[in-house]
């Protein structure tokens, strides 16, 4: 290993830098993590009234958007499209609600306009 790093010009060190490991013990739990519930005295809806956008107050308060686009699976340019105000799908709003770790309800509560969210399950269909 020590001719490896020699022949790539790495130091010697780089072979011994220490790993971030997460380790479980026997019978440890994941701990389940929620805010607050969602009402007037909560950051995103007082940051929503003093004139910040929904998706912004709601990332904001917890990830940017590149660690976003990793847990949600989402893409760049499309969360950047519902930051701008673009429509949004309840199967988007599920995946930002498990990356945020809030209620799908509270996240749906946060949107100004339902008007917004395409396939909302209380929209009337035209036939």
């Amino acid at each position: 290993m020590g001719r490896l790093c020699a022949r790539l010009g790495l130091p010697l060190e780089f072979l011994f830098v220490p790993q971030r490991s997460i380790m479980w013990r026997k019978g440890e739990r994941k701990v389940e993590k929620t805010g607050p519930p969602y009402d007037e005295k909560h950051p995103v809806a007082q940051m929503i009234a003093t004139g910040s956008g929904w998706f912004w107050s709601r990332m904001a308060q917890t990830t940017p958007l590149v660690v976003l686009e990793k847990r949600s699976g989402i893409d760049f340019g499309r969360l950047l499209g519902i930051d701008l105000y673009d429509l949004v799908t309840c199967a988007e709003l599920e995946v930002l609600a498990r990356a945020w770790n809030a209620p799908l309800e509270d996240v749906i509560a946060s949107i100004p306009n339902p008007e917004w969210i395409v396939d909302r399950p209380d929209a009337r269909r035209e036939v």
